[in-house]
């Protein structure tokens, strides 16, 4: 595996790998000289340790082998390489447009987020340089749509002066220019510039939680009073669809947060009375929270099933008319879970459930849970136990030989700033 960015990564791999084949080396030895370089994890190089039942920790199998996999990391993203010259499909794509990386990283430091963790610090490129990559693009391809990405590209700190610029770039050739719409900041909607590269169809926020205290603690930075003027300022723009993103089954947190997303929403959506006729429609995503390696969370266990169906349950029968609730698969949940922080014994019951017929299990009407816990059980898991386990900062956890940009220390000190875990 290469972990991290690819870049450089991916480059000095080929070399390395053409290097060692030249020489002849079998695949086993090839393997065990590109274990060397930044970001390639070779499994069978390092050896599982337990004690009564319980992972102690990998260990070099072997000399030469590094004690860990460092991430690879792009320090200059301005000048990094990107494929202006890409494959153009025969037939229709999903994402059918240019793609253009603006910055990686997240200037936000969400507690629960592993992507804003494994990809600190923030790179950003400039606007000259995201410019020329456009036109480059355009140039080789002819698509209609170019589409500014990153993990929070509404952050990015020139997105007006680009935005202005692509269109004064692309202005005579029928070019449209898109953005995720995630933020909650009533200047962005106040600038007709952003409004025209959001999609009428709908606009996304993400407020995670409706309780002021748990937006604290997981680190989501989200003023109530600025949600509802970004919303009215929608409306006032044409919208009248808004779709919220939350997490419920954080630490400490009560049944009374499905009410308090209920009334939210419901707050929301009769908002739209004040510049039209009638309340907004407003679709409610709701997720339990499940904890990511990596993150000042992963220490954290999930709420129990018994928890999450109670919360489900409210948010079903308040929801109000103009509402709508979507509460992911508790079950897959569970087992998004157990995978996310399953160690090499995981590999043998996935292994398992696919012998049993497990394939398409990221559709609902593919996935079988008791498929799962039968593959679990085989190796003498429970789901939801497992799912739910805490551990302790200091315990030794699978994915402890990855050394991403946070480092053990700082994710222990994030974990306690929250509030979730006390020494």
């Amino acid at each position: 595996f290469i972990i991290g960015d690819g870049e450089e990564a991916f480059p000095r791999f080929i070399d390395k790998y053409r290097e060692l084949k030249a020489k002849g080396l079998k695949r086993k030895e090839i393997l065990r000289g590109l274990s060397g370089l930044d970001g390639v994890y070779v499994p069978f190089l390092y050896e599982a340790e337990y004690a009564e039942g319980r992972f102690r920790g990998l260990r070099p199998a072997g000399e030469g082998v590094p004690g860990g996999v460092n991430r690879a990391f792009v320090r200059d993203l301005e000048n990094a390489y990107y494929p202006v010259k890409q494959i153009m499909p025969y037939v229709s794509i999903v994402h059918d447009r240019i793609s253009v990386e603006i910055m990686r990283g997240c200037p936000n430091m969400c507690r629960f987020c592993q992507a804003s963790s494994v990809n600190r610090p923030l790179r950003i490129r400039s606007v000259g340089r995201v410019r020329e990559i456009c036109r480059e693009t355009y140039k080789n391809t002819g698509y209609e749509r170019m589409a500014l990405l990153s993990l929070s590209s509404v952050n990015y700190p020139y997105l007006s002066e680009l935005v202005t610029a692509l269109n004064q770039d692309f202005r005579d050739k029928g070019v449209g220019i898109s953005i995720p719409s995630l933020r909650v900041d009533e200047a962005f909607y106040e600038m007709p510039a952003m409004i025209a590269t959001i999609r009428k169809a709908g606009l996304t926020f993400a407020p995670e939680t409706a309780s002021e205290s748990i937006r604290r603690s997981i680190g989501k930075d989200i003023d109530e009073g600025i949600l509802c003027k970004s919303a009215l300022l929608a409306y006032r723009h044409g919208w009248n669809k808004i779709k919220l993103y939350f997490m419920v089954g954080f630490p400490d947190e009560a049944e009374e947060e499905a009410e308090k997303i209920v009334a939210l929403a419901g707050e929301l959506s009769r908002l739209r009375k004040k510049v039209s006729k009638g309340s907004a429609e407003i679709r409610v995503s709701v997720n339990p929270f499940v904890p990511r390696p990596h993150t000042p969370f992963q220490w954290l266990g999930m709420r129990s099933r018994e928890y999450l169906t109670r919360v489900r349950n409210l948010l079903v029968s308040r929801a109000p008319k103009k509402v709508t609730i979507d509460f992911h698969n508790i079950d897959q949940s569970i087992l998004e879970a157990c995978l996310a922080r399953g160690g090499r014994r995981a590999g043998d019951v996935i292994f398992r459930a696919w012998e049993k017929g497990a394939r398409m299990d990221g559709w609902k009407e593919s996935f079988d849970f008791p498929r799962w816990e039968e593959a679990f059980g085989a190796f003498g898991m429970d789901m939801e136990s497992f799912a739910t386990k805490a551990f302790s900062p200091g315990d030794k956890l699978p994915w402890s030989h990855i050394r991403t940009a946070s480092g053990e220390e700082e994710l222990v000190r994030e974990l306690e700033r929250s509030g979730f875990w006390v020494k």
